[in-house]
């Protein structure tokens, strides 16, 4: 759904036009190749076993803890939406250029 607007023409002529999800979808229609690989479950359990995942924090840990302090302060609860993450990013942001 998001990806149905309209990419337009540019004045180079190597740059594809048109909407991205048909573009995805069918690139033939574009002259293009299609890269897309069939995944696994088997391959992506590989992926997870080969990965290695450094930290549970997202982020760097000063700013992390931060942003718990301040979550714990004001009591808030983790995003579990997307306008939620935002507001609650704006909210952050906000209070961290306050204490600067």
């Amino acid at each position: 759904m998001g990806n149905n607007h309209h990419i337009r023409r540019s004045s180079n002529s190597n740059v594809p036009f048109g909407r991205p999800e048909q573009m995805y979808r069918f690139p033939s229609l574009w002259s293009a190749e299609n890269h897309i690989v069939a995944v696994t479950e088997i391959d992506m359990a590989a992926c997870c076993r080969e990965s290695e995942f450094r930290s549970v924090i997202p982020c760097d840990e000063d700013v992390y803890k931060v942003c718990v302090a301040l979550m714990k302060e004001h009591n808030l609860s983790p995003a579990k939406t997307c306008v939620e993450a935002t507001d609650l990013y704006l909210f952050m942001r906000r209070e961290i250029v306050s204490m600067l």
